[in-house]
């Protein structure tokens, strides 16, 4: 963690209240399913920027959502068919990036310029990259995000949230 203290933007009771979430992909949410959050080894494929595990959602009246990233990029769009929303339980703590300080103030991996996602998931139940922070940590340095493509909402706590069924 780079000697630094942990400190996280959460979501104020209300913000979280009214955050309604879509996972692209399955068409309802299957607990058994949900794998804890684990960090990537820095020397594999996919690198050390995203996690491996949870839920990844969007928000649902985000502008640039996952649906909306594949349409940009002119990528498949099939699964926005398969879809379920959800909302979070009473007293989910939720974590903002909105900015690249937000990124900055996040436990690092020991030598290392990657969130210690592992680290991360013992204190909160989600991350939420909002769509100004996706814009200011895709290309800062030394910390960044580029590996995340949209809005996003990871789900690290598969009991902080409840299903409500497909979009509307």
């Amino acid at each position: 963690m780079h000697g630094r203290s942990i400190s996280f933007n959460l979501c104020t009771t209300s913000v979280i209240k009214n955050l309604e979430v879509i996972h692209y992909g399955n068409s309802h949410f299957e607990k058994a399913k949900f794998q804890r959050i684990q960090n990537f080894s820095l020397g594999h494929e996919r690198g050390g920027i995203k996690p491996f595990g949870g839920l990844w959602t969007s928000p649902k009246y985000s502008t640039l959502s996952w649906s909306d990233y594949c349409q940009l990029e002119g990528l498949e769009t099939s699964f926005s068919r398969n879809l379920f929303c959800a909302v979070f339980t009473l007293g989910a703590q939720v974590a903002v990036i909105d900015s690249y300080n937000d990124l900055c103030n996040l436990p690092f991996r020991s030598d290392s310029i990657y969130v210690d996602w592992e680290e991360v998931a013992k204190y909160v139940d989600a991350i939420w990259l909002t769509e100004k922070g996706l814009i200011e940590t895709s290309l800062s340095r030394p910390y960044h995000l580029s590996g995340f493509d949209c809005e996003t909402v990871l789900i690290m706590n598969s009991n902080a949230i409840e299903p409500i069924g497909k979009s509307s």
